[in-house]
C-alpha cells in the first residue's frame, strides 16, 4: 500500500505547483506587435548533385554579414551564399 501511495501523492504535488505558477511572460508577449513585408525573391544556385529532399538551410551571421547556409548529407558539402550579393 506504501508504494503506490508515494507515487500518487508526488503526482499530486506536481499538478498543483503547475497550475499554481503563473508566468508574466504571457502577458508581456501579448504587447509585441509585428509587421510582415513582403521581400523580392532569393535565388541561390545549387549544383546538379544537390537533393532538394535531403537539404538543410540555415540563415547565420558570419563578422556581421549574413550567409544563407546549405548542409547537403548525400555529398557531403556545405554551401555559404551572401544573402545580399546571393553569390556563394
Amino acid at each position: 500500500m506504501k508504494t503506490t501511495v508515494t507515487p500518487l501523492l508526488l503526482t499530486f504535488l506536481l499538478i498543483v505547483t503547475a497550475c499554481g505558477t503563473s508566468s508574466n511572460n504571457e502577458s508581456e508577449a501579448g504587447k509585441v506587435s509585428y509587421e510582415l513585408t513582403q521581400l523580392e525573391d532569393k535565388v541561390f544556385m545549387l549544383d546538379d548533385e544537390t537533393s532538394v529532399d535531403g537539404i538543410q538551410a540555415q540563415y547565420v551571421v558570419v563578422d556581421g554579414v549574413g550567409y544563407y547556409t546549405f548542409l547537403n548529407r548525400p555529398n557531403r558539402h556545405i554551401y555559404f551564399y551572401n544573402y545580399k550579393t546571393e553569390e556563394i
